[in-house]
């Protein structure tokens, strides 16, 4: 299996991530896929999927084996079918994003590299490794933050069923959470990782963005929404305050936005009631604002809601 596809023969390569957040975004699907350094026919493996993931999305080479030494990976990726896994979390072999971007991820390209209908020589496989490695195509990206919920989700998971929910292994439990949540590796606005990344209220980063996350309600205010939090913000030198998610929808959506974000806007609407508690993520840096600690979402890619 390998991470990275293009829509044809010597195409613009992008990970199985980008493709699923294009997916996610408005509904983009590709009918083919190619490996974009051999350019054997792909199968495009959990990409398509409307749920939520609990294993990685990719590109299966079910159509014939890579040619001249490819493996499907950039130089400097070790091959997923050679590296030995140092994770305990095989099962779910999640091969996670590891780049949050501020920017839609490009669509891929529909113009070739190359018109040739030949397969590509030793030579040229070798070079678009090469290049791949170089050009820092190797970190997996997504601009949405569904797909980093997924892959925390999927590793969670995975550490309840080695360990189970009771409260007598609650320790190893959280142990092996954190130990195997450090080991991914994540970029937002600085380096960090997926233990560090995800926070509740409780645990709040005053200084760079990070994934909050909790349950509350939703309250429809006048062109926008308001998400509360069960767990009250810890801050420094005061009491603890209540915590809320900002959407300022008015700003935010319009005409041209992608479906995803109306349905979003939709799904919160439908939500207002006082009785309905949701699992919320949110990412953006929180601020004491006048009735609490408020974090404000830049964009709607920035939320998700469960």
């Amino acid at each position: 299996m390998s991470d990275y596809a293009s829509t044809e023969p010597g195409g613009e390569p992008l990970s199985a991530w980008d493709y699923r957040s294009l997916f996610l975004r408005d509904e983009t699907a590709f009918d083919k896929f190619y490996c974009p350094y051999c350019d054997i026919r792909l199968s495009s493996v959990l990409i398509y999927e409307t749920g939520e993931l609990s294993k990685s999305p990719h590109f299966s080479a079910r159509f014939g084996a890579h040619r001249y030494g490819c493996d499907g990976t950039p130089d400097s990726v070790p091959s997923h079918v050679n590296e030995p896994t140092k994770r305990h979390y095989v099962k779910s072999v999640m091969h996670a994003p590891e780049v949050l971007i501020t920017r839609p991820a490009p669509r891929a390209s529909n113009t070739a590299r190359n018109s040739r209908s030949e397969p590509p020589t030793p030579d040229e496989v070798r070079r678009r490794r090469r290049e791949a490695g170089v050009a820092g195509l190797a970190r997996p990206r997504t601009y949405l933050l569904q797909p980093l919920v997924e892959v925390r989700n999927a590793v969670l998971a995975e550490g309840y069923e080695l360990f189970g929910r009771d409260h007598l292994h609650e320790g190893k439990r959280n142990e092996w959470f954190k130990k195997n949540l450090k080991q991914m590796p994540l970029t937002l606005d600085d380096d960090t990782n997926y233990d560090d990344a995800f926070r509740t209220p409780r645990y709040i980063n005053w200084n760079n963005d990070r994934i909050y996350h909790g349950k509350g309600v939703v309250i429809g205010l006048d062109g926008c929404y308001k998400i509360t939090s069960e767990i009250a913000a810890k801050v420094p030198n005061l009491a603890k305050i209540q915590f809320f998610v900002k959407i300022n929808t008015s700003a935010l959506l319009n005409q041209n936005s992608p479906r995803s974000h109306h349905a979003l806007c939709q799904r919160l609407n439908d939500l207002c009631q006082p009785d309905k508690t949701i699992k919320w993520y949110a990412y953006g840096r929180p601020a004491i604002g006048g009735r609490g600690c408020d974090v404000i979402v830049d964009s709607l890619d920035y939320i998700y809601i469960k």
